[in-house]
């Protein structure tokens, strides 16, 4: 526990050092093959967890710096696809609805975010944990699901989903050349 404010600053600091990677890795390969690039790694990197030890603090701290890395690819890049999605919807319905997008964007995080903490929550009672005491093997095991394996199946839903996502650069591109046409026909008339 005397730690615990270092792994958080492990974390942040993976955080901080790569959002610019990111953004590069954005700008040179897309942001649908970034996307998959960071869910597919980072889906491998959460299995690692069943591995570590509680006495190896170096790897622990290490694993702090490239989760912060790698989870904050997965904000960071689906905030630049949904601009995207609007432009798609914009030119198939031809009117910009970003309200609608961002208020179900909003929804379905806080969702999300709630069935997260009734799985946790379920998880760890029927693996028998108990606050402010020392942990039975059952119950390390239980929490190192929590956060590794469980997380990381999700992902891979994840991918297989997206990887049925049709918003390339290339078809970007061709939204955003379209949509400029038929705004400048528009003006036109």
């Amino acid at each position: 526990e005397d730690l615990e404010k270092f792994f958080f600053a492990a974390f942040f600091i993976g955080v901080f050092i790569s959002i610019p990677i990111w953004i590069r890795l954005i700008n040179i390969i897309g942001k649908k093959s970034a996307y998959l690039f960071t869910m597919i790694i980072y889906s491998m990197l959460l299995w690692a967890i069943l591995l570590l030890q509680p006495s190896n603090y170096l790897l622990f701290g290490a694993a702090m710096v490239v989760a912060g890395a790698f989870n904050i690819g997965l904000w960071l890049i689906p905030g630049s696809i949904l601009p995207d999605i609007i432009e798609w919807d914009q030119l198939a319905v031809g009117e910009r609805r970003e309200g609608a997008f961002y208020g179900i964007w909003t929804l379905i995080r806080k969702g999300a975010t709630g069935g997260a903490f009734i799985t946790v929550g379920f998880v760890l009672d029927r693996v028998g944990y108990a606050a402010n005491v020392e942990q039975t093997p059952l119950s390390l095991f239980g929490i190192k699901m929590l956060f590794g394996p469980i997380p990381a199946l999700f992902l891979i839903i994840g991918i297989l989903f997206f990887l049925k996502f049709p918003i390339t650069r290339q078809v970007h591109r061709e939204l955003v050349r379209q949509i400029s046409e038929r705004q400048g026909h528009e003006k036109e008339e």
